[in-house]
């Protein structure tokens, strides 16, 4: 568990279902109330969405999946942001 105070992201994606995600993150987001950030994957299909400041972040799949295009995450770490 990463505890940073301010959280910056980019995601490179558009159009991803995000049903499944976010039933992924609203579980961990209740086994993990006190994380800053959480990266998950599985579903093959980017998300990135902050629930009660807690920024979920999934990269997605870097090849065509379930007739998604690739998609490329990246989080950039400093000393008290991500």
């Amino acid at each position: 568990i990463l505890k940073i105070p301010s959280v910056i992201a980019s995601l490179f994606v558009k159009n991803a279902d995000v049903g499944m995600n976010h039933r992924i993150a609203k579980r961990l987001h209740k086994k993990y109330p006190q994380a800053d950030v959480i990266i998950f994957g599985h579903t093959h299909q980017a998300f990135q969405k902050t629930i009660s400041n807690t920024l979920f972040f999934n990269p997605g799949a870097v090849v065509s999946t379930y007739r998604k295009k690739p998609s490329v995450g990246f989080l950039k770490f400093w000393d008290d942001k991500i």
